[in-house]
């Protein structure tokens, strides 16, 4: 069964298609899309039995989205290239700290390469591969990022043109907020305390005030909170919306063309989504 889904175009036919993770069956699949919401064709190729989390991303700059595994108990990402059919038969391995559990692409560096972030369960940080030509990744830069983090989101909450990283720790109920130096460096973890068992995060601006705020999902305590942003590292008082029994997944877009980002959230326990839809004036 499948642990992750991506979207992204892995033919470079310019319509988005599918792959999801499936450790059971020790491969990933993709799912070529025709444009019109229709999937088909399932490609397969072979990925580390420990395999959680995936994300899709052009890191070569071929206009082909290649995709991004993290190896939990591997302690590893693979980086699966694609060719012109969609098809992923070469990939390559980077070593991580301990249970990479999520996986994030960002321009860090200001370079025009994409670098790859992951939130490192058992060890508590996150590590940064920069991005090198070709779609290479240097070696792991790692940063302590509280306690058990599952979620590494960039963001610029402190408006000064650099990507920050909000973490969500999953043992200490809270997040920490790394700020970043525009060179791939990052320093001075602040703290942000939360719910019960925080697991998803997600930015946005959903009181549109020009701010990116934040939003958690809090396993334990079957809520999700919404954090405004100050612009300067720091975010105000929550608002705290009851969700579900065990909500994990976030998703944000605007579902019903207002103009104005909403939120689907995928409950563990029962196996629904819910959609939150923004009231902010």
């Amino acid at each position: 069964e499948a642990a992750a889904l991506a979207a992204g175009d892995f033919n470079g036919d310019r319509k988005l298609d599918l792959a999801s993770v499936n450790p059971q069956q020790l491969n990933l699949s993709v799912l070529a899309g025709d444009g019109r919401g229709n999937f088909a064709g399932a490609t397969t190729a072979k990925v580390a039995a420990t395999a959680r989390s995936i994300q899709a991303a052009d890191l070569n700059g071929d206009g082909r989205s290649d995709l991004i595994t993290a190896n939990d108990a591997g302690n590893s990402i693979s980086i699966f290239q694609s060719d012109r059919r969609g098809r992923f038969n070469l990939h390559k391995d980077f070593p991580v700290p301990g249970r990479p559990f999520f996986i994030a692409t960002a321009d860090l560096d200001h370079d025009g390469k994409l670098d790859v972030v992951t939130a490192n369960h058992h060890s508590g940080d996150v590590s940064v591969l920069l991005g090198r030509r070709r779609g290479d990744l240097e070696s792991a830069r790692n940063y302590p990022a509280g306690l058990l983090p599952t979620t590494v989101t960039p963001g610029d909450f402190d408006l000064d043109g650099q990507l920050d990283l909000a973490v969500t720790n999953y043992g200490s109920a809270g997040i920490t907020v790394l700020r970043g130096d525009g060179r791939g460096g990052f320093s001075g973890p602040a703290q942000l305390a939360l719910g019960s068992s925080p697991y998803a995060l997600v930015t946005g601006d959903f009181n549109r005030d020009g701010l990116t705020d934040v939003v958690v999902s809090n396993s334990g305590s079957s809520d999700v909170m919404i954090f405004p942003g100050d612009g300067r590292l720091k975010f105000g008082g929550p608002l705290v919306v009851s969700v579900g029994v065990k909500p994990r997944g976030i998703a944000v877009a605007d579902f019903n063309g207002d103009q104005k980002p909403d939120m689907a959230v995928a409950d563990s326990i029962t196996g629904k989504v819910y959609l939150l839809m923004n009231s902010c004036n």
